[in-house]
């Protein structure tokens, strides 16, 4: 997972974003935090490959929450049915990833 500022020191989150996207890696998680909201300016950063994009001031909860879901959802999608183990009920795909949400 990668988090970005939407300034960096030497270049930008669109930049990174752009060599990201040509990575070996197309499943990166990135989440993206600026202080800029307009609907145009966001379309540009998913546009390019962000996974989310954090609008501040934010709730540091809220965005732990955001990363956390994230990180799960990407590992269901990683692993092919063939290498899962289920015991028991299964109501939800989150129940195989953390046995505490049923």
């Amino acid at each position: 997972m990668v988090i970005l500022g939407e300034k960096l020191q030497d270049t930008t989150a669109l930049a990174i974003l752009d060599q990201l996207s040509g990575s070996e890696n197309p499943k990166t998680i990135i989440m993206v935090m600026s202080a800029k909201s307009s609907h145009a300016y966001i379309k540009d950063f998913v546009d390019a490959g962000a996974t989310d994009f954090v609008v501040k001031p934010f709730s540091l909860p809220k965005v732990i929450l955001r990363i956390e879901v994230l990180l799960e959802e990407k590992w269901w999608e990683a692993r092919p049915w063939s290498e899962m183990q289920v015991c028991g009920k299964l109501d939800s795909p989150m129940a195989a990833v953390r046995p505490d949400i049923t």
